[in-house]
């Protein structure tokens, strides 16, 4: 698929002063091809194709990652920027009673914000939707599609006082159940899609694809509820198919957006939200979070590495190359452990966004080759016999 980033945002995630024609040439030849740069304004925006495995650069912070990575294997300078996220506080519990199926809906986190201001973005807030594509609505809403294209998971707004029963289910629809989106139409549903009950029956919500008409905020809303869930990407996928919804939201849900970015993203929008809409905290940040995945460590030969690439990478080039993807990496002086076990010259955690992608030793090869350059490999035959396979 492809996405639109323009530079001036990429530059609030990326410090570098690499020009916008090198940010292509060597993220194109790396990584994700970017395939043009449009000038809107005074600035350029990339037009970039991101192969469908790849949800963790779907996002203006994904291609500053990646940017991070590439640039410095062609001598330019270039670092990932710390988000800085407020700490705002509130002693207050969140008074929405929430029933969670973990089969369905692997994390929640929620927070109350009152007092908030709705009418239209500032106009900073706004260009920046247009030029990836994204058509401005009214300030809270604008806030969450903002942070769903920078950080890269998608966040949902509710008028908190139109949720009159407290309650949210997280359940399977039933069959012939309907729910009318907030774009005013009506869907009947097929069974076994994820959706939110208020507790009486009424449904509120079809979570990760779309919000629903009867809880949508309007130019009244006072007080709103910042919600962010984590659906099984199967459960996303047909019901967006079958429904015909394809929002931004589906597409990325559906490819297993990074659950650690949740809490990222509800922090980045309260700060938002605080500026924009002048509202204020009036909750704790709810986390409900039963499963956290785990990240098991790969082992990695450097003869494998050597053997696969062709040529032998100094520990030090592989331990960066690896160290600037967000990997955290131990290179082993020594091949025996304490108990006297061989063990791999390196071990490699990769970081919570990368987890669907690299799993085995030949995963983390290929991204080490990929960053290093294909280009820059020899082009001859591999050597050694051809390995035989029992049938």
């Amino acid at each position: 698929m492809n996405i639109r980033i323009p530079h001036d945002w990429l530059l609030d995630h990326l410090e570098t002063k690499a020009t916008p024609k090198q940010i292509q040439e060597y993220l194109s030849l790396c990584g994700p091809s970017v395939e043009r740069i449009e000038t809107v304004g005074n600035d350029s925006v990339y037009d970039i194709e991101v192969t469908t495995n790849r949800v963790d650069m779907m996002s203006v912070r994904g291609i500053a990652r990646e940017a991070a990575a590439i640039l410095p294997e062609f001598g330019v300078k270039a670092r990932l920027k710390s988000l800085r996220l407020h700490e705002h506080m509130s002693r207050k519990l969140l008074d929405i009673k929430i029933k969670n199926n973990p089969k369905l809906c692997r994390r929640i986190l929620a927070v109350k914000l009152a007092d908030v201001t709705i009418g239209q973005s500032p106009s900073w807030l706004s260009e920046r939707l247009m030029k990836v594509g994204q058509r401005p609505l009214l300030n809270a809403i604008d806030i969450t599609n903002y942070v769903m294209w920078e950080i890269g998971h998608p966040i949902h707004v509710f008028d908190y006082d139109r949720l009159t029963g407290k309650t949210i289910i997280i359940r399977e629809a039933k069959r012939g159940e309907t729910l009318t989106t907030l774009d005013g139409k009506k869907h009947l549903l097929k069974g076994g899609e994820v959706v939110f009950d208020d507790g009486s029956g009424e449904i509120i919500d079809l979570p990760g694809i779309m919000g629903t008409e009867n809880s949508v905020v309007t130019e009244k809303t006072t007080n709103i509820l910042l919600w962010i869930e984590s659906i099984d990407p199967r459960k996303i996928r047909n019901a967006s198919m079958s429904l015909a919804i394809r929002s931004q939201a589906a597409v990325l849900n559906e490819k297993g957006v990074d659950t650690e970015l949740g809490m990222d993203a509800i922090r980045r929008a309260v700060d938002l939200a605080t500026e924009v809409t002048k509202a204020s905290v009036d909750s704790k940040i709810t986390d409900i979070y039963p499963n956290q995945p785990s990240l098991p460590p790969i082992s990695l030969d450097q003869r494998e590495l050597d053997v696969y690439t062709g040529i032998t990478l100094p520990p030090q080039r592989v331990t960066r190359i690896l160290t600037n993807l967000g990997c955290t990496v131990t290179h082993h002086a020594s091949r025996l452990n304490v108990r006297r076990v061989k063990t791999g010259d390196y071990t490699v955690i990769p970081p919570s966004w990368r987890s669907q992608d690299l799993k085995i030793a030949q995963d983390v090869i290929e991204e080490i080759a990929r960053i290093y350059g294909y280009f820059n490999l020899p082009s001859r035959l591999m050597e050694g016999e051809i390995p035989l396979t029992s049938q």
